[in-house]
């Protein structure tokens, strides 16, 4: 019952998330640019290789878009992240970058990025599913980062401009 309790307190926590992103930057999505396959993915830095290929079939799922538009878009999309978020998509990532911050304080500190988890996908409309192989909540929650950050992702303008690129604003000049 303890840990039903403790994932209706997660899953709260995510869709308040959801909700503060939609309010705080509204958009529309951009045209798709086409899908890329999970097979076809390459990634080069452990963060990345953990089980990325999930998170890239969700964000295809999701927008119609190759996950490796968003590999190095604004300040946070892509391994790292710092600054100040340059557009929606970006906070997008940003969120993604606290949820999975938080995902690391109850489980132990590498489990988000070695773990695997199970999802599904039908008419765009990503299901996250407990997986049999694990009694723990964590992968549960690493797929609900995905998913909600995919979603998100959604919901905001693409703009090929902010891909390989981070402006952030200079720092005014001391006297």
């Amino acid at each position: 019952m303890l840990s039903v309790l403790k994932m209706l307190s997660w899953n709260r926590l995510v869709v308040c998330l959801t909700v503060y992103m939609a309010l705080v930057t509204p958009g529309t999505n951009a045209k798709p640019r086409g899908t890329l396959t999970g097979s076809a993915i390459k990634y080069s830095t452990d963060r990345e290789n953990r089980g990325l290929w999930q998170f890239g079939s969700m964000i295809s799922c999701a927008t119609q878009r190759s996950p490796l538009d968003y590999t190095d878009y604004g300040c946070f999309c892509g391994y790292g992240g710092g600054g100040t978020p340059m557009d929606g998509v970006d906070r997008c990532c940003q969120m993604h970058d606290s949820c999975y911050d938080m995902v690391m304080k109850k489980c132990w500190s590498i489990y988000p990025y070695l773990a695997p988890y199970s999802s599904t996908c039908k008419n765009r409309r990503i299901t996250c599913h407990h997986p049999w192989w694990s009694w723990s909540q964590c992968p549960m929650m690493l797929c609900e980062c995905d998913r909600m950050a995919a979603y998100c992702f959604t919901w905001h303008d693409y703009n090929p401009d902010n891909y390989g690129r981070c402006e952030q604003p200079s720092a005014s000049p001391t006297q």
